[in-house]
Order: structure tokens, then C-alpha cells, then sequence
């Protein structure tokens, strides 16, 4: 981060507000707080909507796989989880753009109000989309983790984990101007990452529900009827 010049120009090193002792304060704090707080939303339709909506349609999909339905009832079922999913994504996304979109237009008097300085305006804006995408990437590996896609899911992880870290330290070599960018950017490749994997799982799902059983149940243990060795 970079403090601004009495000129409003931007200085070439990051700093950082001191608290208390050595507790410091960076000009990210405020403007990420914020953008946490404008997907709420989001969340709270996540909760409601998708995990209600999504979550019937998925114990139908698995109740019928696991009580010897057809294979066309398996895939009507599939197609209406894997619908009704799509869609309870695409509606969160179409209720949330237009408050992030509202805030960003709205930044340079949220920060004036805020005391924040131009710098963290730049910032804001770009963490308001950072947001939006991290928690969609968020969900993505949320609904990999309904169908046990474990390894997927950790591959989301892994991606958004590498790519913010490697996009932080090139914005810090590029400059204050870049600040801020890493953050979207590497949201936006762990969601692509979650939504392609979802979709890989999704169209082989009847074969991964089924080849993930065992071929024979086990046989249960046999205890010993002979008495133990001294």
C-alpha cells in the first residue's frame, strides 16, 4: 500500500497507520472490511436460496439413484439438480451486481465519508469485485464438496491460494497504481477453476455416484471363538 503526497500523488512504498504498540493498521483494512460486508447479500441468499432449493433437488437425485431407479430417472433427476443449480447461482449473481456496482460508483463519497484517501478508493473498487468472485468461488467449492469432490475442491483452494499470492507480489513490484488487482484477478481464476470442475463433475455425475461404491459389500469382521493366549 502507499500513502498520497500533499499533492495527492502517490508515494512508491507501501505504508501502514500504527495503533497501538505494534499493532499497525494497512490501508487495505478498511476498504476489504467494506467489501466483505457488501456480499452479505450474497451469503444470506447462498443460505436461503441455493442451499435449500439446490439441496431438495440433490437428496431427490441421490434417492433415486440409491433406490434402484432407472438410468432415465437418474438423468432426469441429474438435469433437474444440476437446472435448478445453475439457476439459483445466476439469480444470486443478477441480485448481487447491481450493489457492487452501486458501491463502486459510490466510492469516492463512501471514502471521503470514511476519511479514507484516493488510494484506497482504487483498492475498494477493486476488492468490491474481488468479493463478488471470491464468494462465488467460495460457493463453487461448497457444491464440489456436496458430491465429495474433495480433491476438486482442494484444487480450487490451491489455485485461488497460488494465484493471490504470486498477483500480490507483482503488483507490489509494479507500483501503487497496480494495488488492489491481485485480489480480483486471482479470485476470478479459483471461481473459473471451481465452475470448470463443477461442470466436469456434473456431467459425469451418474458415473462418479455410481463407481465410488464399493463392487461387493464387505464382509463383516469374524471374531475368533478361540480363547486368547496367556
Amino acid at each position: 500500500m502507499a500513502g498520497l503526497g500533499e499533492r495527492g500523488s502517490v508515494s512508491s512504498r507501501p505504508q501502514a497507520a500504527s495503533i497501538v504498540g505494534w499493532f499497525r493498521a494497512s490501508l487495505y483494512d478498511s476498504p476489504i472490511f467494506l467489501c466483505y460486508l457488501s456480499v452479505v447479500p450474497s451469503l444470506a441468499i447462498f443460505l436461503v436460496s441455493v442451499e435449500t432449493d439446490f439441496y431438495d433437488r440433490y437428496r431427490e437425485y441421490y434417492g433415486v439413484a440409491t433406490k434402484h431407479g432407472t438410468l432415465r430417472q437418474v438423468l432426469e433427476a441429474k438435469r433437474a439438480m444440476a437446472e435448478c443449480l445453475r439457476d439459483s447461482l445466476r439469480r444470486l449473481l443478477l441480485a448481487q451486481a447491481p450493489g457492487t456496482l452501486l458501491l463502486m460508483a459510490l466510492a469516492p463519497w463512501i471514502a471521503a465519508g470514511l476519511g479514507l484517501d484516493r488510494l484506497q478508493v482504487a483498492i475498494l473498487r477493486c476488492g468490491l469485485v474481488g468479493a463478488v468472485l471470491h464468494v462465488h468461488c467460495l460457493f463453487g467449492g461448497i457444491v464440489l464438496l456436496y458430491f465429495d469432490r474433495r480433491r476438486a475442491a482442494a484444487e480450487v483452494a490451491a489455485v485461488f491460494l497460488v494465484a493471490n499470492g504470486a498477483l500480490t507480489a507483482l503488483t507490489l513490484f509494479v507500483g501503487p497504481r497496480a494495488y488492489g488487482l491481485g485480489y480480483p484477478l486471482a479470485a476470478l481464476l479459483g471461481c473459473a477453476w471451481a465452475y470448470r470442475r463443477l461442470e466436469e463433475t456434473l456431467a459425469d455425475l451418474e458415473y462418479l455416484s455410481f463407481a465410488a461404491q464399493p463392487m461387493m459389500p464387505e464382509a463383516p469382521a469374524v471374531e475368533s471363538s478361540h480363547p486368547a493366549s496367556a
